[in-house]
């Protein structure tokens, strides 16, 4: 029956056995008396995470017992939703990964030990990696005693929420757009690993590219500062003449009147230096909601604007490498009429939707609180309102991440001025990847003509969510495809065998004779495309290959291996252009273990082998 997981990790992150992420080797104890619960766990998966346990990857398949088979089954499937609950923790893994190995256990208890290597990253700690197995197991055996009957599946669902995503998101570092980006990056071939701090290094060399979310290595670390601060954001935005709200900077309660006073009503009152729509209160006509809203503000950031109001809504419009992606209007949370069902009964239909989902990728439930009733009031709604179809009732007066939203896409109908203006803040604050919020009455009118404004500047702005689902697809292939040269490679060719130092030298000046600033390293031998000697502070090969692929004036890489190393520490590339085998004969390093050496070069050719994008060669000599 199933049991409590045992898991064991070993390994650094590296590429093995064809997997396309860099990856961890973890050790799973599996009983074979656990095959009789597939069928009920496969619509658990099915029912809850759209997916099937198909494609399964395991290296010498033929070789295995029908008892080994049954465990590649439940291993399988451990894969396939640990996958599943590490992207909903912002863990960019998109390969379930393979299982390379299974025996008996030593205690002879009818388990089997397991060897998989799966998708991980330097630099993040193995812990959330551990518990999504720990996790998926529990799963498994919760399925086994009591099916999937809809009461138990939302109590599993419920305790992943609680004892894992709860437990875990903030173990890993990044943020909603990780995933997303990530996600779009791999699905056009695109290596990347962590460099730490959320931060992934996309593409080799030359053609490499530092992304944060949606923030690039490109944009300004002085623009992306004052963006912060709404205060410096409107200033500068009006000495570049371009439109900005009229504010102004208060301290206490009295200049909050005074201030309003001056502005004129309506006015409205933000946190100086907060982000997604917290503590901004808007449709402010008097002192005594003035005041409140003042004082909220004032427990969130010390400094308090107070803002002249203008009619409209907010644009988000997406600038990347000086080009609008997306234009969206940020709606407040609202339901949408069908012309037959009130206000509460969509509200109600709504909510229930939401249910239905991962409670992880919910959105916010629709409210029907006072401040909802006061919004459907000033829209001319209630609760008995029948909306018509297509028609919003809104919930909130704006959109804020507090209470979720809404949006259009008004791509296609954005005035050619209003983009300009767009791509001319992005480029004041210095930011290729930047959200240019416009408050306007209609994206389509200049904003010269109908008094809309910039309201604010946003660092990495938001491109989807690995949370919700929510994707911006479009923008995120044009998003890589403006920062990442094709599919972010250079070439690699590799020579094997004592001798190949000599041949990899050649190969080198070969790529510089023809304009190609290539690198070339071994063991011992490491040169510039000048021919001089490089000092690399790296204890290995794998160290070696590494820092290479970081420097970004490498336009190509050889590689000569005259030593079995690999098989110990992976690889540190995801592909190969050419493999060239010189002859057979290859150093042992101690850290691989004791084995025939006609064994140890079968073993590393094959691992070599499944990296290969191009024929391999043998000497031509």
């Amino acid at each position: 029956m199933p049991h409590q997981q045992r898991i064991r990790t070993e390994q650094t992150c590296t590429y093995l056995a064809g997997i396309r992420q860099p990856g961890k080797i973890l050790t799973l104890a599996i009983n074979p008396l656990m095959t009789p619960h597939l069928v009920n766990f496969d619509k658990f998966l099915l029912d809850n995470f759209e997916v099937e346990p198909s494609g399964k990857q395991v290296i010498d398949a033929e070789k295995l017992n029908e008892q080994q088979h049954a465990c590649t089954e439940v291993a399988w499937r451990l894969m396939i939703l640990s996958r599943e609950l590490l992207q909903a923790v912002r863990a960019p893994v998109f390969d379930p990964g393979k299982i390379l190995a299974i025996k008996a256990t030593q205690n002879q208890d009818g388990h089997y030990a397991v060897r998989i290597i799966v998708p991980w990253f330097d630099h993040i700690s193995t812990i959330p990696l551990q518990r999504a197995y720990q996790a998926a197991n529990r799963v498994f055996m919760a399925v086994a005693k009591n099916g999937t009957e809809p009461r138990n599946v939302a109590l599993i669902l419920q305790q992943l929420l609680d004892n894992f995503i709860k437990q875990t998101y903030k173990m890993v570092p990044g943020g909603e757009s990780t995933v997303p980006v990530l996600a779009n990056a791999h699905h056009k071939g695109i290596p990347f690993h962590h460099i730490g701090k959320g931060t992934y290094q996309l593409g080799w060399g030359k053609q490499a590219r530092l992304v944060d979310r949606s923030a690039v290595d490109s944009d300004s670390v002085i623009g992306s500062r004052l963006s912060t601060n709404k205060g410096f954001t409107a200033t500068l935005l009006e000495q570049a003449g371009l439109p900005a709200p009229q504010h102004i900077f208060v301290n206490n309660e009295q200049e909050a009147i005074n201030a309003a006073q001056r502005i004129g009503w309506p006015v409205v009152i933000k946190p100086v230096d907060r982000e997604r729509g917290e503590g901004i209160v808007v449709d402010i006509h008097d002192n005594n909601r003035l005041l409140h809203a003042y004082r909220e503000a004032h427990k969130l950031s010390p400094g308090v604007l107070v803002e002249k109001q203008v009619a409209g809504v907010c644009h988000r419009i997406y600038v990347s490498n000086g080009e609008v992606l997306y234009a969206n209007s940020r709606l407040a949370k609202s339901v949408t009429g069908d012309g037959i069902h009130t206000v509460a009964e969509l509200i109600e239909t709504a909510n229930n939707t939401e249910l239905k989902k991962l409670p992880w990728r919910r959105l916010k439930s629709c409210p029907s609180d006072q401040e909802a009733l006061l919004s459907l009031k000033q829209a001319g709604f209630d609760m008995s309102s029948i909306p018509a179809e297509g028609e919003r009732a809104p919930l909130r007066r704006i959109e804020a991440t507090a209470w979720g939203g809404a949006s259009d896409d008004h791509s296609d109908n954005i005035h050619p001025h209003n983009r300009e203006i767009a791509i001319q803040a992005a480029e004041l604050f210095g930011l290729d990847s930047a959200g240019i919020d416009l408050i306007t009455p209609d994206v389509s009118v200049p904003w010269h003509n109908n008094g809309a404004i910039i309201n604010e500047v946003n660092f990495a702005p938001l491109l989807g969510s690995h949370r919700t689902g929510f994707k911006l697809e479009g923008a995120l292939a044009q998003f890589i495809e403006n920062h990442v040269p094709g599919n972010g490679r250079i070439p690699v060719e590799v020579f094997v065998g004592k001798k190949s130092v000599p041949a990899a030298i050649d190969c080198q000046k070969s790529y510089v004779g023809k304009g190609i600033d290539c690198f070339m390293t071994s063991h011992i031998v490491n040169r510039y495309p000048t021919g001089d000697e490089i000092h690399i502070a790296a204890p290995n090969l794998f160290g070696k290959c590494r820092s290479l692929l970081m420097n970004r004036v490498v336009e190509a890489l050889v590689i000569a291996i005259d030593s079995d190393e690999f098989l110990a520490t992976g690889l540190p590339i995801d592909s190969i252009n050419q493999l060239t085998i010189i002859d057979e004969e290859i150093a042992h390093a101690p850290e691989t273990g004791e084995m025939e050496n006609s064994d140890r070069f079968r073993q590393l050719l094959r691992l070599l082998q499944s990296y290969i994008v191009e024929p391999v060669q043998d000497n031509p000599e």
